[in-house]
């Protein structure tokens, strides 16, 4: 590996072990209502909705999760019928989902460089990851390698375009200032929410079909909230009813468009030709 790829790695680290105490309660429903707690627990709902009704559609499937973090998901996962792997960068992380999930097999290790063999997994899933990677191209190809033939996967990031911040007009004025700016040359010694990468939902999917992954469906978790100036002009309940409006919106043909202006977006996708199992089954009688 690389000086640079190990430091990399490093600061990830670091940053993780920092925030171990935000992470490990992120979920809890006793937390401050805050917006960004109700995105995370959307975020959750949906992929786990998502991965369940995917493994019960298989027979014991194998079941990878890069970037297992606690092992949240993991432990919703743990009941279902298949064979459940955590793969961290993070030692302390994976010693907390082994508390959580005794059955999991879990591995240290990152996921631009992904320590199975080719097809070792029917679903392989990454939730809030691909942001902090050095080289997310990697990543998705590794993950593809990593994949079999027909196998899913399910991809969370946050979205580049979310409609909360294009309609404030703080972010018209700072994107226009950087614009301009002589110095465009921003730090790079952290990991925070003004250094992640993040993404449109057309770049996502093109960052996996180069690696022979086609999309399946697309959502997001959530909209807002709605702010002036960086200052949230509605109650958080509120902020949440409009939200929930419009993701059930999006998930209409009509309004399908909103999904490119969401907050978090969650992708599947599947590897290689898409299986249409109707047509299959009424093309073998």
């Amino acid at each position: 590996m690389k000086k640079e790829d190990i430091n990399h790695s490093e600061r990830i680290i670091s940053f993780f072990n920092k925030e171990i105490p935000w992470w490990t309660e992120i979920y809890r429903e006793d937390l401050p209502k805050g917006f960004f707690s109700f995105e995370m627990r959307q975020r959750l709902k949906f992929v786990t909705e998502l991965l369940i009704a995917q493994i019960q559609k298989m027979n014991n499937p194998e079941v990878l999760e890069c970037g297992c973090g606690p092992g949240d998901i993991l432990t919703l996962l743990a009941t279902l019928r298949c064979r459940l792997t955590g793969l961290d960068i993070n030692r302390r992380y994976l010693d907390l989902t082994a508390e959580k999930v005794p059955g999991a097999a879990l591995i240290e290790g990152s996921v631009e460089q992904l320590p199975f063999p080719d097809a070792s997994f029917d679903i392989v899933f990454a939730v809030g990851v691909l942001m902090y990677l050095k080289d997310d191209r990697l990543a998705a190809k590794e993950i593809s390698r990593v994949t079999k033939d027909g196998g899913f996967i399910l991809i969370s990031v946050p979205n580049y375009q979310m409609l909360h911040l294009l309609l404030d007009p703080y972010y018209i004025f700072r994107f226009f200032k950087r614009s301009v700016s002589k110095n465009k040359n921003q730090s790079d010694d952290g990991l925070g929410a003004d250094k992640i990468r993040r993404y449109s939902l057309p770049k996502l999917k093109n960052l996996f079909q180069k690696y022979n992954l086609h999309e399946v469906r697309s959502m997001v978790t959530s909209f807002g909230p709605w702010r002036f100036w960086r200052k949230e002009i509605l109650p958080v309940t509120a902020s949440i009813r409009i939200s929930e409006i419009m993701r059930k919106l999006s998930e209409r043909k009509i309004c399908s468009g909103l999904k490119y202006v969401g907050n978090q977006l969650i992708v599947i996708l599947q590897k290689g030709p898409i299986i249409d199992r109707e047509s299959k089954k009424n093309n073998d009688k």
